[in-house]
């Protein structure tokens, strides 16, 4: 019987070990890279209403988030499609870096600079000039 014993001890050393041995493994992988994330939205009329978005998101891998528009809310035959853009700690109208104006397509801002991994954060967005009757809409990436 204390042969039986013994021999049960050594498995259950052996399993601690390759537990243990799996643990410093799965400490030492690398974290999530950050993204490039599609976003859509709509704008108010007025140029002084902020719009916060309640999707919260999560900061993958530490560094910048950037934005950039394939769409931008239109003003009637005016040329100016300004669009300002921000992220906000969830819950607060608190920025996360500073207000970006995107005035073309395709134009890459970088919203906030060394974010760590791991923050939640929420989008925030609002025309630059108030406008009526006109698209109110945009598209683009988030890189995250």
């Amino acid at each position: 019987m204390k042969s039986m014993g013994t021999r049960k001890s050594a498995r259950t050393l052996g399993i601690a070990a390759a537990l243990a041995l799996g643990a410093t493994f799965l400490v030492a992988a690398p974290a999530a890279a950050a993204s490039w994330t599609s976003i859509s939205g709509t704008v108010f009329s007025d140029s002084d209403a902020w719009y916060y978005s309640s999707v919260i998101r999560t900061k993958r891998g530490g560094g910048k988030v950037s934005a950039k528009f394939s769409n931008l809310p239109a003003c009637g035959s005016s040329a100016n499609t300004q669009l300002r853009f921000a992220i906000t700690k969830p819950g607060t109208q608190t920025l996360i870096g500073g207000i970006q104006y995107f005035p073309v397509i395709n134009d890459e801002r970088t919203l906030a600079s060394s974010v760590a991994d791991g923050t939640q954060f929420r989008t925030t967005f609002s025309r630059y000039l108030s406008c009526t009757n006109s698209d109110h809409n945009f598209s683009g990436s988030l890189y995250y």
